[in-house]
């Protein structure tokens, strides 16, 4: 996935992504919890929360923002976080992770 950029304390547009497996297949989510969770460069932690929109059959997934999630400018890094019905859990984008740029609000 690109980067994705927002503005500082927007709250939209909605954060949507399609997890897949590493042959790039969408990810079935049936009977699955998705946390969508996001850091800084050093890697404390700023969001760990449940995605609000989940295709479950198709591996799609969207986070909607709140103005305390955008309220921090700068680069963070992000991922979503599966856990199936056996409670094993997998992080999505496997290979990286998606890259978010909260552009600073100049006025």
């Amino acid at each position: 996935m690109a980067t994705f950029t927002i503005k500082q304390g927007d709250t939209l547009p909605t954060l949507v992504a399609t997890l897949k497996n590493p042959l790039g297949v969408p990810v079935n989510l049936t009977n699955s919890t998705v946390t969508f969770r996001m850091a800084d460069i050093n890697g404390t932690v700023k969001i760990s929360s449940a995605v609000t929109e989940v295709d479950f059959s198709n591996g799609r997934v969207s986070y909607i923002w709140s103005e305390s999630d955008t309220a921090e400018a700068g680069n963070f890094r992000a991922e979503f976080e599966v856990v199936n019905e056996q409670g094993k859990k997998e992080t999505y984008p496997n290979t990286q992770p998606i890259t978010i740029s909260i552009v600073r609000d100049t006025v």
